[in-house]
């Protein structure tokens, strides 16, 4: 099993955080470089639509429930 989201971000500063390069409460996470999640999945993206991934490993995690390993995609007026 794998969780999967959409997420609004109604909060810049959160958003931010989310995105944040290095390590953060949120595991270690780098920049997904070379890959394209909408050409992947033949989606057709509007000109003024941009995408960017991350990739976050958690694994380290004190909390068992918090010990994860994914990519988070980010589409839409995003700086990339």
């Amino acid at each position: 099993m794998f969780p999967s989201e959409v997420c609004v971000y109604s909060d810049e500063r959160y958003f931010q955080e989310m995105v944040q390069i290095g390590q953060s409460r949120h595991g270690a996470t780098r920049r997904i470089e070379g890959r394209s999640l909408a050409n992947e999945w033949g989606l057709v993206m509007p000109a003024t639509i941009r995408e960017f991934g991350l990739a976050y490993d958690n694994s380290m995690a004190s909390n068992l429930e918090d010990r994860r390993v994914g990519e988070y995609w980010f589409f839409g007026e995003v700086q990339g």
